[in-house]
């Protein structure tokens, strides 16, 4: 936030893209539910440390795959 904040006001595309960019050069960053690595070429930014995703399947949870 704070490098996008230098660029742009917040509400405007400006701003939008600005976030976008600070997201992109932030490298693998640690979070409480793992670890996110975002890049110009994958904004999902998930890593085999993420964590697990999990669906309901005859009702039990069940690790997606």
């Amino acid at each position: 936030m704070p490098i996008a904040l230098k660029k742009a006001k917040p509400g405007t595309p400006e701003f939008r893209a600005a976030l976008r960019d600070a997201f992109e050069t932030m490298g693998r960053t640690v979070f409480a539910h793992g670890v996110m690595n975002w890049s110009k070429d994958d904004h999902w930014g998930y890593t085999n440390e993420t964590g697990v995703m999990l669906k309901v399947t005859g009702g039990k949870f069940v690790v997606e795959k």
